[in-house]
């Protein structure tokens, strides 16, 4: 299954390596700080650096996708939740 994890912190980087670790899902994490996601690069997932908080970037990287799980900020609920039902993908929040 094609995951994103929008979020590269301290659980966004723990989930994504229990994610991959798992052998089960492609995992691309996103976040915006190119430097969260250099600590992550070496997990064997993709990376990519993303605004969350532009609509359309976010729909783009969603496309596609099967489940996106957010690691963002609790703000960030109601943007990611539109984007993922407009892309048909599952919608996990740990918020």
């Amino acid at each position: 299954m094609k995951v994103t994890l929008l979020g590269a912190g301290h659980i966004g980087q723990t989930i994504a390596q229990l994610l991959q670790e798992s052998g089960h899902y492609k995992v691309t994490v996103a976040d915006r700080r190119e430097t969260a996601l250099a600590d992550i690069a070496h997990e064997g997932v993709k990376t990519m650096v993303l605004d969350s908080g532009n609509a359309d970037a976010l729909l783009r990287a969603l496309d596609g996708q099967e489940i996106v799980i957010n690691a963002l900020p609790y703000q960030m609920a109601i943007a990611v939740a539109t984007a993922a039902k407009a892309t048909g993908t599952h919608y996990f929040d740990l918020t």
